[in-house]
């Protein structure tokens, strides 16, 4: 099967957002396009990371294809939090709103 090409793919997810914005907080047409005209595409590997533990979350995402789990590390184990998939936001809102590292892994 094909895969969306990049810029489907993106237009896709701006839509997404579009539509969950919408939803949560209307925006201004203006506003809203001005806001999505700053969204990019992230290619993660898989088993590669949104964010490592000690980081600062510097962005929010959206999943448009596959998933991502969250995760800590405790002494011994792997403990996993949840996960994130497709049309499900994805990052660490705590430390994006206060820009203080967490200890939470987030890897595809």
């Amino acid at each position: 099967m094909p895969q969306p090409s990049d810029t489907a793919m993106l237009e896709e997810g701006r839509a997404q957002l579009a539509a969950l914005f919408q939803a949560l907080a209307p925006l201004a047409p203006a506003a809203l396009e001005a806001w999505l005209a700053r969204t990019h595409l992230v290619h993660l590997p898989a088993q590669g990371y949104w964010l490592r533990a000690g980081q600062v979350n510097g962005q929010i995402g959206l999943v448009l294809a596959g998933c991502l789990r969250y995760f800590f590390i405790e002494p011994h184990r792997e403990a996993n939090t949840h996960f994130a998939c497709e049309g499900m936001w994805v990052g660490d809102y705590g430390s994006f709103i206060s820009q203080q590292p967490r200890q939470l892994d987030i890897q595809a």
